[in-house]
This record gives C-alpha cells, structure tokens and sequence, in this order.
C-alpha cells in the first residue's frame, strides 16, 4: 500500500512540474534554442505528456539530462534554479 501512494505522489509531482515546465521552459526550448542532433528535444516540453516523459525519462531513469537541460540553461541562466527545483522535489522529495 505505502508504494501505491508513493508511486501516487511521484506521478502527482512528475505533472505539477510538467505543466510549469510547458509554460516555462517550452518557449525558450522551442524558439530559442537549436538542438542539432536530438529529433525530440524541441518538442520536449511541448505538452504535458511529453513533459511528464522527458522528466521521467530524465529525472527518474537518469537518461539524457545534459542533452535537454543544458542548452535551455545557456540560453536562460535564471531556468538552472527552475531545473535543479525540479530534481530536488522529485528523486530527493520522494
């Protein structure tokens, strides 16, 4: 029972920062950043779903990060904080 409600909470954290993530990091992944060898990575953020698996993919399965984050990070400095929040509450907090 406490890894239902635990796998409950992970999946509850997984959208709350997916849905800050399309209104927040999808702009600038999509208009201002060039991925030049990543078919997904500017669709990335482009809805929930996608958020919810590129943060799972990322955070939970640890595949990839660099390849997503780090071009957003030089483009945006101030979205590192938004990032590192993100990892915190989700592999940390649960």
């Amino acid at each position: 029972r406490a890894i239902m409600w635990g796998a409950f909470m992970m999946f509850g954290m997984l959208v709350m920062w997916a849905i800050l993530m399309v209104e927040l990091v999808h702009p600038v992944s999509s208009a201002r950043v060039s991925y030049d060898e990543c078919e997904r990575c500017g669709r990335a953020f482009g809805s929930v779903m996608n958020s919810v698996l590129t943060l799972f993919q990322t955070i939970v399965a640890g595949d990839s990060w660099g390849r997503i984050a780090v071009p957003v990070i030089e483009t945006d400095p101030l979205l590192a904080g938004f990032f590192i929040m993100a990892i915190l509450t989700i592999s940390l907090g649960l």
